[in-house]
């Protein structure tokens, strides 16, 4: 199976396709509105790249966040319009489940983390994460790998986070744009803690969500029959955008 992944959901986004054997191409762009915009076209550079057309892919996987609330709308609309045209089945991702897959590789805890405002961060906890779709806390579903999501994704204190991942006195990998913004605080908290424990923080593009991540997910879940209604597949908001707000403050001034 052949599948096209894309995400746009933070400063990084990402273009990917993978069949069976693995990742066979991936590009990776700075993202401003005008280039989440251009995703497409940046998606057909890389089939071109790799010698593929649309009507090659067998599945879309698509980043449906948390994340930029304008970045993510633009991607999962995409994807939708991508499955419903091609008759491809659609399968959405959560991002913090992108971060720890391509992280699974750590044998302990992975913590990825996505800024949000007012110090505040996107954030769960994985254990042993590999190609899992986890909707329920430790919860696994047949033929789709081996994996565990003790926390639920959730937008909180940055400073309670890293202090409840400095008490579990263990070995913790962060990622994700979050993690590498407070990267000091993490550290600090975690030497403070005195427990012989270590927090490892992944920089760069190591610490972006991976399309490869989302469409390797999105293959699992394709094959075991979990997919997503291109009509309904909604974006993974925690919170309220901007212009909601705006909107609820406005109507209650007028009330």
């Amino acid at each position: 199976m052949r599948v096209l992944a894309f995400d746009t959901s933070a400063s990084i986004g990402s273009v990917a396709v993978v069949d069976d054997s693995g990742p066979i191409g991936e590009v990776f762009f700075t993202v401003t509105r005008a280039r989440s915009e251009e995703t497409m076209a940046i998606c057909g550079h890389l089939l071109g790249d790799l010698g593929f057309k649309l009507r090659d892919m067998n599945g879309i996987g698509v980043g449906v966040g948390p994340g930029s609330f304008t970045g993510v709308r633009i991607a999962v609309t995409m994807a939708k319009t991508l499955s419903y045209m091609l008759k491809i089945p659609l399968a959405g991702v959560l991002t913090l489940d992108a971060l720890a897959h391509a992280m699974r590789f750590w044998p302990g805890v992975i913590c990825p983390m996505i800024a949000a405002r007012r110090r505040q961060v996107y954030a769960a906890s994985y254990t042993s994460y590999d190609c899992l779709d986890l909707s329920e806390p430790g919860g696994e579903r047949p033929g789709t790998g081996k994996g565990r999501r003790p926390s639920q994704p959730a937008i909180v204190d940055v400073d309670v986070v890293i202090e409840d991942m400095a008490g579990l006195g263990e070995d913790v990998l962060f990622t994700g744009d979050g993690a590498a913004r407070y990267r000091a605080e993490i550290e600090g908290a975690f030497a403070r803690a005195g427990k012989r424990a270590r927090a490892h923080v992944a920089l760069g593009i190591q610490a972006a969500v991976h399309a490869s991540s989302i469409a390797e997910i999105a293959r699992c879940r394709i094959e075991a029959g979990d997919v997503d209604d291109p009509f309904t597949l909604a974006p993974f908001y925690l919170r309220k955008s901007g212009a909601e707000l705006v909107w609820e403050q406005r109507s209650m001034r007028s009330v």
